[in-house]
């Protein structure tokens, strides 16, 4: 589980990652008018589709079929090269060949993409160098007890990094806006590459956003459809019989226009019906009144109440939820009494940050309880972006699996869940994760510390 470094050709197929980061040395000065217009492309944005590239030719040093000719183009940048692949093997794959070898191909390379693209160094220089030209004054040790407060002052070094360092404001507003209105949105060609996040016991982790992509039209007729290269990953788990657990942390029931992620989550959850044996979707809604104890929720501080809320909306049909596989309602029940006891010492009462904590380490729990139960080869935990929900719940389970196991975070622990935690927002985005759901991560990160430190022979 622990992840070495030091071993960069294994995370990192190209040499010279520092020289690729010179650019932080010497950050030009820019006016308002550029930062808001002039998208200056730094160089390290193109380096993680030179990752792609390089680790796919060398998973495929051969030109044979003709798809696999674009990975060795030398012609365009290698974000044009990435995003004419994906669109030539999605071509290829609705020709639907009778070719098991092309098939055997197309399977292998779905696999390739989302379980063998290796980040870990690339995004380790690249956090460092952004939290650095963001302000601050010196990287803080690791040893030190209190990470998660060291993590606060990274959020705020990647908020305030230099704009020519990331991209402009208009392009911002721009990725927003296509995924909020669900117009010509696909992320995996829109600077949201999938990559393998972290590996616990034999269990793959894959960093994601919404295999699914939506057209022009998209918000009026509310379609989405799921990506040919996640079907193809999906079809070779079919042949050797594995499995693939998908944490959608979407909200699945219908919202209004530009807000609504209904259709992705209908088009996942029918994906379910294609790859009964081997796919398993699991909605956990992270944008509903529960999650933001609002509404009816706000004010519902009575701890049994609580708890009947949270059974009633968790297997209820209007909140959002979803269950692909069935869950026993008595675990269900012993989770929920086993998180009021540990953590909240069965308190009759829950303030509201309690109630907030206590969902977070519910859908930690579940999570861990869907693994244990099914066995699946690989698993995602994925948002629409798979930068701010996801990314806070990855690094949350990513960190309460290493306390439970072992009580502490080695360093190296550390800046992988550092890494968990930021880079998919700051790869995506150009930022810090939202601010939101970063303080909820820190509230209930603070809970499993102080609950498994205390627990330490």
């Amino acid at each position: 589980m622990n992840i070495k470094m030091s071993e960069s050709d294994k995370y990192f197929p190209i040499s010279g990652v520092k020289h690729l980061l010179e650019e932080f040395k010497n950050i030009p000065k820019r006016t308002f008018f550029a930062d808001f217009f002039i998208d200056y492309n730094p160089s390290w944005r193109e380096l993680r589709y030179k990752i792609i590239l390089a680790s796919l030719k060398k998973a495929f040093p051969k030109k044979s079929p003709p798809l696999l000719n674009i990975l060795h183009s030398t012609k365009g940048s290698y974000k044009k090269r990435y995003v004419d692949f994906i669109k030539a093997f999605r071509a290829l794959y609705c020709k639907l060949f009778n070719d098991p070898l092309l098939l055997e191909t197309l399977h292998r390379v779905g696999q390739h993409l989302f379980l063998r693209i290796e980040y870990q160094a690339f995004t380790a220089h690249l956090l460092d160098n952004m939290e650095k030209s963001g302000g601050a004054c010196s990287q803080h040790s690791l040893l030190e007890a209190n990470f998660i407060g060291h993590f606060e002052k990274t959020w705020h070094s990647l908020q305030k990094a230099p704009l020519s360092l990331k991209t402009s404001w208009i392009k911002m507003a721009w990725q927003f806006l296509s995924g909020q209105l669900n117009i010509n949105f696909d992320p995996f060609c829109q600077e949201n590459t999938p990559y393998h996040l972290f590996s616990m016991e034999k269990t793959l982790f894959i960093r994601m956003a919404t295999p699914t992509h939506e057209g022009p039209f998209s918000l009026l007729t509310r379609k989405a459809y799921v990506n040919e290269e996640f079907h193809a990953f999906l079809e070779g788990y079919l042949f050797e019989k594995k499995k693939h657990l998908y944490i959608n942390l979407q909200n699945s029931t219908l919202g209004a226009p530009g807000n609504d992620e209904s259709p992705r989550c209908q088009a996942l959850e029918n994906l379910s019906l294609h790859y009964p044996e081997n796919f398993i979707i699991i909605t956990l809604n992270k944008n509903g009144s529960l999650w933001h104890q609002d509404g009816l929720f706000l004010t519902l501080d009575n701890s049994r109440a609580f708890k009947d809320a949270l059974i009633k909306i968790l297997l209820g049909k209007k909140g959002g939820y979803n269950f692909s596989c069935h869950i026993n309602l008595s675990r269900l029940q012993q989770l929920i009494n086993l998180i009021h006891e540990e953590f909240f010492a069965l308190k009759a009462t829950l303030c509201l940050q309690e109630r907030k904590d206590f969902i977070e380490l519910l859908y930690t729990h579940i999570i861990e309880y869907l693994i244990e139960t099914l066995q699946p080869h690989s698993v995602n935990i994925t948002c629409k972006d798979g930068i701010d929900r996801a990314a806070t719940s990855s690094a949350l389970y990513f960190l309460y699996k290493h306390l439970k196991r072992r009580g502490s975070l080695s360093p190296l622990d550390i800046t992988h869940l550092k890494n968990i935690l930021f880079a998919p927002a700051l790869l995506v985005k150009k930022r810090p994760p939202t601010y939101e759901r970063f303080r909820r991560f820190q509230s209930a990160a603070k809970l499993f510390l102080n609950h498994y430190s205390m627990r330490q022979p």
